[in-house]
């Protein structure tokens, strides 16, 4: 990222930049086909699941923070994956 002295030579690369992180995101769609591949312990791909859509909040795209927080709320729903990233675990 530019430092806020620097102007940007090209008039929309913010949104370009922005676009592109939603384009090359992970979909629910995605995260759900992953955690349904993953059998024998998914817990380390819904950490990192997790650490992404941390990433994913801490930026400025609307889109991207709605999508994040859709998947941080179907993990917390999720009775293997609130095990592992310290939900109350299912029954």
């Amino acid at each position: 990222m530019l430092p806020s002295s620097h102007a940007c030579p090209f008039p929309g690369a913010a949104m370009a930049v922005a676009a592109a992180k939603s384009l090359f995101s992970k979909t629910m769609q995605d995260m759900v086909k992953g955690i349904r591949a993953v059998k024998d312990d998914p817990h380390e791909y819904i950490q990192a699941c997790v650490a992404e859509c941390k990433d994913e909040l801490k930026g400025r795209d609307l889109l991207l923070k709605k999508n994040a927080i859709s998947k941080l709320t179907y993990v917390s729903s999720h009775p293997l994956a609130a095990a592992c990233w310290g939900g109350v675990p299912g029954p």
